[in-house]
């Protein structure tokens, strides 16, 4: 649809998001189709004031005719990009994401819209934990009923298109929507979408093919996680969620029950004192009151302070035995030596030492780099005269060669022409999703002889960018004689609405 870029406000200051619309290049009725779709999705995005859908500030044309859609800024990482390298994500988070991307597609059904591409691009995840939806480029408007779209032309992502978008017939309604999240659900729990290979089949298994088992290499998938996504994916829009309302309801069921079974951490409850038994207090002293002869019960304080006047005497240190004869002398080994007094030390000797100033350090450090560079620039002088004879030479060789290589080319050189592209290249720009490119290089060949997987790449080029020569280009395929039967089946579907090849 478009380049998107990051613009600033120069009113309020604010970060902003510029999408400018890409034009194409088949013609004046493409392109005004292309604005009028573009015009669609800004009204659509301004009818909703979410915090799960982007904003829209404005919708404005600039000087030059280029038709500029100015949305909120989001610094966010989309699902793309969180699941880079297949990285599967657990469970809880799956469903958390789930249930803020169907609250944001409430209020879009509820404004009368299908959003018709969702997938992991198109849904950001902020720094919050708050999904928001993006890229309304593809909207579907019910309550207007305009849909730019031609009859039996599929819009989406072939990963994640409903089968109703593929068959392109029918009412889309926003259980489409529904397919479209499971199929991202369904990535974001294995690491990978449901249905692999190239474009053609993919769709072709999004219409027949059943779901693949749910696989995480992280561990056990809950079965009411696997069940919800099942019924979503349901082939059948009748056999789906009837709403995003219904859908989310039992997400949230399922997120109950996920933490009713997380088990809750432990609390720790501090210990109770042991009660100790109460020792035998020691008897107190009893003295006799003067006057009545009672016994009182004093305490130890109480009798302290009544009998100021009793002192226990300390008692005597022992004196030390005083033999009557002296005690012999020492052995030789154990008595001390006589050494001589050492000098006494002068005064001047321990004065501190004088420090030396610190430009004294730095000069005799720059002397001793001024040295060591003077030797290098000598050394490499001797081995530069030394070498410089034997190399004049070589160098002339070497001048001689430089303008044999820059001389420029005589003037009438012929430069030679570009391979021509193949019906290989167009097949391979088909599958790369490049239908323009496919239709520019498979247009012209297609009056030699192009074989079935030729003529079915033009065809389906054609068909998903709404070509005006699909009907004839397609029939020249369905008529091939070596045609594959499953493209046959599909191409049919795009052409003539039915169920079986004729």
């Amino acid at each position: 649809m478009g380049e998107v870029y990051l613009g600033v406000d120069p009113t309020l200051g604010r970060k902003v998001a510029i999408k400018v619309i890409s034009l194409p290049m088949t013609g004046p009725d493409a392109k005004r189709a292309a604005v009028k779709r573009f015009e669609i999705e800004a009204k659509a995005a301004a009818k909703i004031n979410h915090p799960n859908v982007v904003t829209v500030y404005d919708f404005v044309v600039d000087l030059t005719g280029k038709h500029l859609l100015v949305m909120e800024y989001l610094d966010g990482r989309t699902l793309r990009q969180l699941t880079e390298g297949n990285k599967p994500l657990p469970p809880e988070q799956v469903v958390r994401i789930a249930v803020e991307v169907l609250r944001g597609l409430e209020v879009i059904h509820a404004a009368g819209m299908i959003h018709r591409d969702l997938k992991p691009h198109n849904l950001m995840l902020m720094p919050d934990g708050r999904m928001v939806i993006l890229d309304f480029g593809l909207v579907k408007d019910t309550l207007r009923q305009n849909d730019l779209t031609q009859t039996g032309m599929a819009m989406g992502s072939p990963l994640h298109i409903s089968p109703e978008q593929v068959m392109g017939h029918g009412k889309i309604d926003g259980r489409a929507d529904l397919y479209a999240l499971a199929t991202v659900l369904f990535q974001l729990l294995t690491g990978r979408p449901p249905y692999d290979g190239t474009a053609p089949e993919v769709l072709h298994k999004q219409i027949a093919a059943p779901m693949p088992a749910i696989v995480s290499p992280r561990g056990p998938v809950p079965p009411g996680m696997i069940e919800i996504v099942r019924k979503a994916m349901s082939k059948k829009p009748e056999d789906r969620y009837a709403s995003a309302t219904e859908m989310r309801t039992a997400l949230e069921r399922l997120q109950a029950s996920l933490k009713a079974t997380v088990p809750s951490p432990r609390t720790m409850t501090a210990p109770k004192a042991p009660v100790l038994p109460k020792a035998a207090l020691p008897a107190l002293p009893r003295t006799v009151t003067p006057n009545s002869g009672a016994v009182k019960t004093m305490t130890f304080s109480q009798l302290m302070a009544s009998s100021p006047t009793i002192k226990v005497p300390p008692a005597p240190a022992p004196r030390p035995h005083r033999p009557s004869t002296p005690p012999p002398p020492p052995p030789a080994a154990m008595r001390p030596r006589r050494t001589s007094a050492p000098p006494p030390v002068s005064v001047e000797s321990l004065a501190p030492a004088k420090r030396r100033p610190r430009y004294v350090s730095f000069l005799k450090g720059f002397a001793a780099a001024a040295v060591f560079v003077g030797l290098a620039m000598l050394a490499w002088t001797v081995f530069n005269s030394r070498t410089l004879g034997g190399s004049d030479a070589s160098s002339a060789q070497d001048a001689g060669a430089f303008q044999e290589i820059v001389a420029p080319a005589p003037r009438d050189a012929v430069l030679a022409p570009a391979a021509p592209r193949t019906a290989d290249d167009g097949c391979r720009a088909y599958e790369e999703n490049q239908n323009s490119l496919a239709i520019e290089i498979l247009k012209p060949l297609k009056a030699g002889s192009l074989d079935a997987r030729y003529l079915y790449c033009l065809c389906a080029a054609e068909h998903f960018l709404g070509h005006a020569d699909k009907q004839k280009d397609c029939q020249l395929f369905l008529d091939h004689p070596k045609r594959d039967k499953d493209q046959a089946e599909l191409v049919d579907f795009w052409v003539n609405g039915k169920s079986k090849v004729r």
